[in-house]
């Protein structure tokens, strides 16, 4: 897994939405269930929200159609993993970039909440799946995508974390 550059937010101690105590992981990412909405507030004001993901569904594949050339792929690891999600990023996000990544790269799976192991979920046959439904590989500020993505897991259930750099990330169980 990456080292974020910089140390990764805190985790708050208490779910802004729900007000109920704050599920962590191995890694100390928040854990969330499939539906449930993460958030990373602005910088300075805990109470505005810079950026948001909801992972709606985990759909298990054994294999998908080859984007361009028909036929079927087979995941290098165990399972694909087509994902629904809805995310949107605030008009004014900070950061020198402006944007957060939607792809593969940016995901990772574990086992259970109380493993420290990640193993990434990108991989040329993942990114090969023919999904018409795909989302950008990136939202961009002051935007809002919703769609699918395919993932490569080493995992048919577990947890599934998104982590890109500087964020801390979180995971959704599966």
């Amino acid at each position: 897994m990456e080292t974020p550059s910089a140390p990764p937010p805190a985790v708050a101690s208490s779910d802004p939405v729900t007000g109920g105590a704050v599920r962590t992981d191995a890694a100390g990412r928040p854990v969330k269930a499939l539906g449930e909405t993460a958030l990373l507030s602005a910088p300075g004001d805990p109470s505005a929200t810079e950026f948001s993901l909801r992972i709606v569904s985990v759909e298990r594949l054994t294999s998908c159609e080859i984007r361009g050339l028909g036929g079927r792929s087979e995941p290098e690891r165990k399972v694909f993993l087509k994902i629904r999600l809805h995310t949107s990023l605030a008009a004014a996000a900070g950061g020198e970039e402006g944007f957060m990544p939607l792809t593969p790269a940016a995901f990772f799976t574990a086992p259970s909440a109380s493993s420290s192991e990640a193993t990434p979920a990108d991989s040329e046959a993942a990114f090969g799946c023919n999904d018409p439904t795909q989302v950008p590989v990136a939202v961009d500020a002051g935007g809002t995508e919703q769609g699918t993505l395919v993932l490569d897991a080493a995992h048919e259930h577990g947890l599934l974390i998104y982590e890109p750099p500087g964020t801390g990330g979180w995971s959704w169980r599966y």
